[in-house]
């Protein structure tokens, strides 16, 4: 998780509706092959998601019909600080953050359709080989 605390869960939960596969599924490999290491937990909810899985930006297309994905470290379940005055950067893990903003970005210009060894786009950090 983003959370400094190693007794947490050290994956990013992947939510979508059943059905929607399709969309979720290539996101979720991309992810993986632009940021080795980082674990993915996916699942497609049946059959409609849960109430508790929609209060983010991902709701009004699930609504919809439309594919989108709920990306999380699921900090509400189980962060003691979340949403709270103790819910300061000094709790974030800034390895694991950048870990998965690297693979959702690379996922993103991968499936945009750059070939896999086009460069990053302009801005975009370098990876460092000491890190995944």
């Amino acid at each position: 998780s983003f959370l400094k605390s190693r007794d947490r869960a050290d994956f990013i939960a992947m939510v979508c509706v059943m059905g929607h596969s399709s969309f979720h599924v290539p996101l979720g490999d991309a992810m993986r092959e632009s940021a080795p290491g980082l674990r993915i937990m996916s699942t497609g909810l049946v059959p409609f998601p849960t109430p508790d899985m929609g209060r983010s930006d991902h709701a009004p297309f699930w609504a919809k019909g439309v594919p989108a994905v709920l990306l999380t470290d699921t900090a509400n379940f189980r962060s003691d600080h979340y949403h709270r005055p103790t819910d300061t950067i000094e709790t974030i893990d800034f390895e694991h953050f950048t870990l998965v903003v690297r693979g959702l970005a690379g996922a993103l210009h991968r499936l945009a359709g750059a070939p896999s060894d086009a460069p990053a786009p302009e801005g975009a950090p370098e990876p460092d080989a000491a890190t995944p």
